[in-house]
């Protein structure tokens, strides 16, 4: 054997015993370190692997070594389309050695290929094609860079040996990172259950495994789970123990599936619902395990909605957790089906064996599915697709992987059918798609400016509204200009510490200067945050820019106005001040202030209680602050300190319209009340005066011309029987006599009039008693009067007055009312005399009863107020107008 042929196999023999011992995480490293020794032992230039993407549509240079001297080609070699070369993919795909002597002299059909390698330098080289599973994964190879070389049937054997050891320690790499990531996303499934998912030994109900829900949801460690015996039995509810020891052990000899509910005890002492779901597996014929997962329904067996709700979340989960798997036999038919399949067909196993896709499918899937089976029946290849199937009249995405069975002599006997259930992939990609149209139109439409930059301050987005605030025509401008261009220089001092701290992770919002593409000047304020990637890699800057110009110059208005607002409350001649909800003073102006000799804010934080020096809460002023408080308007008048004040009192509110506490404004009317109280006093006087001189006219009429008529009438009596006895004398005669009665009963009338005797001599109630007749007998109104008692005593003065007030309601509902009765009560009360005249007319109007025309009212509240009465007027439309005039008396006695 020749020194040559000792150092091949020697090399073979370590490169494959290397590889057989890496672990996958070591094949790269050991993949590069092979490629050094074998460019070596053959005298390559450079020595590489090619691999092919999974579809065969690109291949890439993952692996390279390079003699020192040479240039590296592996970046330069990525993602290169397969069909881009021809003649050598051709004879890839026949599994053929490609050896060229010498690129140039490549026939034209390897145009392609001749012009690419003469890029990479390479004069000759050699390639193997990697196949695995009888596919074509890719393919290693040796170049000749610096000058053309022929090589020995010896480093093709390198090659094919290398490259097949290569391919299985890729491929084993690749199932052993499946493997691990399979392995953890079970552990993730299995640990994300809301349940706990266990396992135990079916004769000695020991577990063998627990998850960690086991701590959150009963509390227990799980090492007591596994190590100590009957753990499970003895934590189980007193009244349930019995009975679900008995079942599992029922069931569990029927080697079938089986779900059931029971109590157990938590650590804490609480009593847990569970579900078990439990599934039989049969190792052996004596050796049995269960299988399953609790799941704490504790909360759905106190409410049957939430159950219902909780067992469709669960039995989800459950038929997510596992992978269908069909099998189809050369006829298409179903020979094996495992559970999960069979439910999302919604039917059974034992259903559906023998069934073909045409007996459970609708036509149309039934006739898709067929057409790809008879293509990997046909091409003996694994394929892969997606599909929308109708399963219980909802429409669910699954992906199917359809492989090949065949038997030894290699020919197709049926395929497998994995798949896996991909709705909720499909939903989320469409809920992405949906998002980002949402964000996009969002971002269009709102009237907020947007504006993203890169980490290195470069624009990447701005939206329209940021284009209109910058005055600019459209973000093509920002190519030219940065954010720099548009903010003042103490503005980008302050932007620069603000994207720092984004930078770091941190939100942040600040005011700053904008200036317009035309030199206008904006308030702005920007809220910025940072956009990670899923790595947490810093990926961009986002700010969302607020013109607040028009609110900043709406605040500098505010605080002019509010200093002369401030100015006029200082010179107003009245008190102005606040208080809070404890009625405690939070501000006091106005020039009334200095006749208090008080200074403003002087009682700021001092409660009305002390102000006013009592705990009174009817005190009129703390009274009418409490309403305020509760919501109400409140005026009214105070004595205080030999000054009349009168106050307005509302509750003060904030932007929410919650009361916040009280605002009053009080007005010295001492002045005013002094020129009202002379007013009052002189129209007593006048009133006085008035009745005195109409109570003496009434008199002398009553006596100087009373007396002087009956004499004139007995005169003339006498005078007619001493008269001639002719007709004409006689009715003459007559006739005065008549027109002397007549005069009498005037005179009598203007006399009662001006002073009814009737006041003087029978008193009040008899003067209203004989009023209300003439009034009836007037007007034709009817009139009744109620007197309580029935002789009321009063003085002349009062009696007068109640009864000039009478008169006056009286001519008030026959001028205004267009009533048809008028009720009249009088009473006596044990402090006060009361009148109430009540008609039933069209009802006075709120405007008629304080109106300045309203003469007749006016002088019936001044009449009151000489005494310290008050007067009641009140009327609803229809119903008539209510008048009541009350008036103090000294009791009889």
């Amino acid at each position: 054997m020749s020194a040559n042929q000792i150092d091949f196999e020697d090399l073979i023999t370590s490169v494959s015993t290397s590889f057989v011992n890496l672990a996958a995480k070591d094949i790269e490293s050991g993949i590069h370190h092979t490629l050094q020794e074998i460019g070596e032992f053959v005298e390559a230039d450079r020595s590489y692997v090619v691999r092919f993407s999974d579809d065969g549509t690109t291949m890439s240079n993952t692996h390279e070594w390079c003699r020192e001297g040479v240039e590296p080609q592996i970046q330069n070699l990525k993602h290169l389309p397969s069909d881009s070369f021809p003649w050598w993919m051709g004879r890839m795909r026949r599994f053929e050695t490609i050896q060229i002597p010498d690129v140039a002299e490549l026939s034209p059909e390897a145009a392609a290929e001749r012009e690419i390698l003469q890029m990479q330098d390479v004069k000759s080289l050699i390639v193997v094609p990697m196949i695995f599973g009888g596919s074509l994964v890719g393919f290693l190879g040796f170049d000749a860079v610096r000058a053309r070389k022929t090589w020995a049937e010896e480093s093709i054997k390198v090659l094919k040996i290398v490259g097949e050891i290569f391919v299985n320690a890729l491929e084993r790499q690749k199932a052993e990172t499946a493997c691990v990531n399979q392995q953890r996303k079970y552990e993730n499934l299995v640990n994300s259950v809301e349940g706990i998912v266990w396992e135990l030994d079916a004769d000695t109900f020991q577990f063998t495994f627990v998850s960690k829900q086991t701590e959150k949801i009963l509390g227990y460690p799980i090492q007591r789970w596994l190590s100590e015996p009957g753990f499970w039995q003895d934590h189980i509810h007193p009244e349930d123990r019995d009975w679900v020891v008995a079942y599992c052990k029922q069931r569990s000899q029927q080697k079938k599936p089986y779900r059931f509910e029971y109590r157990m005890v938590a650590a804490d002492g609480r009593t847990i619902w569970l579900r078990d779901n439990v599934t039989v597996v049969e190792e052996d014929d004596r050796h049995v395990k269960l299988q399953g997962v609790m799941v704490d329904v504790t909360e759905q067996k106190t409410a049957e909605e939430a159950l219902k709700e909780s067992e469709e979340k669960y039995q989800l989960l459950v038929e997510n957790s596992g992978i269908p798997i069909t099998i189809l036999d050369a006829d298409a038919r179903i020979s094996l089906i495992n559970n999960i399949g069979a439910e999302n067909l919604i039917s059974t196993s034992e259903q559906l064996v023998g069934k073909t896709l045409y007996d459970i499918l609708p036509k149309q899937q039934a006739e898709l599915f067929h057409k790809r089976f008879h293509e990997v029946v046909k091409s003996g290849k694994r394929r892969e697709f997606e599909d929308c199937i109708q399963i219980r009249n909802e429409k669910r995405w699954f992906w199917s992987l359809i492989h090949p069975i065949k038997n030894t002599d290699d020919k197709v006997i049926g395929v497998q059918v994995v798949s896996h259930d991909i709705t909720e992939r499909k939903q989320a990609e469409t809920d992405l798609q949906n998002s980002e149209l949402r964000y996009r139109t969002l971002a269009e439409n709102t009237p907020v400016g947007i504006w993203q930059v890169t980490p290195d301050r470069k624009t990447m987005y701005v939206n329209d509204a940021m284009c209109r605030m910058l005055e600019i025509d459209g973000p093509h401008e920002l190519h030219v200009k940065t954010y720099h261009d548009f903010f003042t220089s103490e503005s980008l001092g302050v932007i620069s510490q603000q994207i720092e701290k984004r930078q770091r992770g941190e939100t942040s919002s600040y005011e700053v200067e904008l200036i317009t593409k035309k030199g206008r000047r904006r308030n702005v304020v920007i809220y910025g945050a940072p956009l990670f990637s899923a790595g947490g890699e810093l990926e961009a800057l986002i700010g969302t820019v607020m013109d607040i110009t028009e609110r900043k110059q709406a605040e500098e208005t505010l605080r002019e106005s509010e200093t002369r607002l401030r100015l006029m409350t200082r010179q107003i001649p009245a008190v102005l001040w606040t208080t809070d909800k404890l009625l405690r003073f939070t501000s006091s102006v106005g020039a009334g202030l200095s006749d208090l000799k008080l200074k403003p804010s002087q009682v700021v934080g001092q409660s009305l209680f002390d102000f006013f020096r009592t705990r009174d809460l009817d005190y009129l002023p703390i009274s009418a602050h409490r309403q305020a408080v509760n919501g109400d308007a409140v005026n009214y008048e105070l004595e205080w300190k030999g000054r009349t004040y009168h106050s307005h009192i509302e509750p003060l509110r904030n932007a929410k319209n919650e009361i916040v506490g009280t605002i009053g404004l009080a007005h010295d009317i001492t002045k005013r009340k002094q020129a009202e109280q002379q007013l009052r006093n002189l129209s007593v006087y006048l009133q006085t005066v008035r009745e005195e001189e109409r109570t003496r006219i009434s008199r002398e009429i009553h006596d100087e011309l009373g007396q002087a008529l009956t004499g004139l009438k007995m005169d003339l009596a006498w005078l007619k029987s001493h008269l001639p006895s002719e007709k004409l004398v006689q009715e003459r005669t007559t006739a005065m006599s008549a027109i002397i009665d007549e005069t009498i009963a005037s005179m009598r009338r203007i006399a009662s009039d001006l002073r009814p005797s009737v006041l003087d001599d029978l008193g009040l109630t008899a003067a209203i008693e004989w009023q209300a007749q003439e009034f009836e007998k007037r007007t034709g109104i009817k009139c009744r009067v109620s007197s309580h008692p029935s002789e009321i005593a009063l003085d002349s003065r009062r009696s007068t007055t109640i009864f000039r007030m009478f008169q006056e309601s009286l001519t008030n509902a026959a001028r205004h009312s267009k009533a048809s009765q008028v009720e009249v009560r009088l009473n006596k009360q044990p402090n006060a005399i009361t009148l109430r005249v009540q008609d039933n007319g069209r009802g006075i109007k709120e405007d008629e009863i304080n109106g300045s025309k309203s003469l007749g009212l006016v002088g019936i509240r001044e009449r009151a107020y000489s005494w310290g009465g008050k007067v009641e007027i009140s009327g609803k439309p229809g119903k008539g107008t209510n008048v009541t005039v009350t008036i103090p008396h000294k009791d009889d006695n």
